[in-house]
């Protein structure tokens, strides 16, 4: 007969492993957003450099993907619709930002 201690969840315990994304969301205000809300454009900019961004709508559709290799850019949202926007920045390094955007 074995005896399995289980938690509320029912994961063994000493068993369960959490399981995630490996991003960083704007850690230590390293990614800048400005004007945050807009209507028009955005301004980008990062300490380190940036190799592209990328806009994703809230059903996941990428809107735009912009190759750039410079600590800031501007790009042009004019064109979208009014609602929320998820931006995902990729510095050289690999390492991934996401940012919250509004278009009004």
């Amino acid at each position: 007969m074995w005896l399995v201690h289980t938690d509320s969840f029912g994961c063994v315990v000493g068993g369960c492993e959490s399981v995630g994304i490996n991003e960083i969301s704007n850690a230590n205000n390293q990614l800048i957003i400005y004007p945050n809300p807009t209507n028009s454009s955005l301004t980008i900019a990062s300490h380190q450099t940036l190799a592209s961004i990328t806009v994703y709508d809230m059903v996941g559709k990428e809107m735009l993907h912009v190759v750039i290799h410079k600590n800031i850019a501007n790009i042009n949202i004019a064109a979208y619709a009014n609602g929320l926007y998820f931006m995902k920045a990729v510095d050289e390094n690999g390492e991934v930002f996401t940012q919250k955007m509004v278009k009004e």
